[in-house]
């Protein structure tokens, strides 16, 4: 399984990490946010949503790392990476904002 992730996705590396991470976090701040919030209820179909959005994810960090190799070189990869850091980051401070 190991190999098939990093021949997929490329090297682990911290930003890998970091992403994998952030995207647990995400994921836990939109459930605690919709549990806290009174006008706002726990929905599976938004549930399902988030975490096929996270998968879409991961298969553009893919392609970005065909590209990579195709490109024989290792950017691509790493600004898509960093790109979705950002975006998980926001994320995050949107539902931490939403829990109060």
């Amino acid at each position: 399984m190991g190999v098939l992730l990093q021949h997929s996705i490329g090297e682990w590396n911290n930003q890998i990490e970091a992403l994998l991470i952030l995207m647990l976090i995400d994921y836990f701040t939109g459930l605690s946010a919709a549990y806290i919030m009174p006008n706002v209820y726990l929905d599976s179909r938004k549930g399902i949503k988030g975490i096929i959005k996270k998968f879409v994810i991961w298969g553009l960090i893919a392609l970005a790392h065909w590209f990579d190799i195709i490109l024989g070189q290792d950017t691509v990869r790493s600004v898509a990476v960093l790109f979705f850091i950002g975006n998980e980051g926001l994320s995050i401070l949107e539902n931490a904002s939403n829990c109060g």
